[in-house]
């Protein structure tokens, strides 16, 4: 499995497990809900510092 794909898997997987909007991520991590999308649907790739921050919004590591 492609890195992208496996972690945009990863953010719809923990944005579901909390009945989350992908509207209601992307007003936690301050951006559009067109770019959350794209994160899920791996046709954006994700910085570090992005991916920090949503382990800090996750409480996952």
């Amino acid at each position: 499995m492609d890195i992208n794909n496996y972690v945009g898997t990863k953010i719809k997987t923990f944005r579901e497990s909390r009945d989350w909007t992908q509207d209601q991520l992307a007003e936690k991590l301050n951006t559009s809900r067109q770019t959350i999308s794209r994160y899920e649907s791996s046709t954006r790739k994700i910085s570090l510092d992005t991916l920090f921050e949503l382990s800090l919004i996750f409480d996952t590591t």
